[in-house]
């Protein structure tokens, strides 16, 4: 699958997963900036980006994702630690956390309360929910 885009937040997306893979992370072929990086004020720069094909979720996957986001976020606000992976029955838990906090050091939002944000691998003993766009 090829996205083409105009997203900044996207573009440090991508290049943090390619050097910090994971299972909750799409996996990429190529991403490349044919004009060069993103300047301000500017519309004519963009990314061109090979990802493997993934599965949107339908809106029943999409409805249990964002219940265990909320209540991450919740229980996150209430000041405790991450929970155990018995509280994770997507798996996303660690891969959460890890967004977080390269969200808060790149110096954008996390966008994970939208389900578009994630699809699902194909697998053969099933699927498996990736974030595919949680920066903004």
């Amino acid at each position: 699958m090829v996205k083409f885009n105009q997203d900044p937040a996207y573009d440090k997306f991508v290049e943090f997963i390619r050097s910090n893979p994971d299972a909750a992370f799409p996996e990429i072929f190529l991403h490349e900036k044919p004009l060069g990086e993103f300047r301000p004020l500017s519309n004519d720069e963009y990314t061109v980006t090979e990802i493997e094909q993934l599965v949107p979720l339908s809106g029943e996957e999409q409805q249990a994702v964002l219940k265990w986001v909320k209540a991450e976020f919740s229980w996150l606000q209430s000041g405790a630690q991450p929970r155990e992976s018995v509280d994770d029955p997507l798996g996303l838990g660690p891969a959460f956390h890890i967004l977080l906090n390269e969200a808060k050091r790149v110096n954008v939002c996390l966008d994970v309360e939208k389900g578009s944000n994630f699809m699902k691998r194909a697998m053969e003993s099933g699927s498996r929910v990736v974030f595919t766009d949680p920066y903004n």
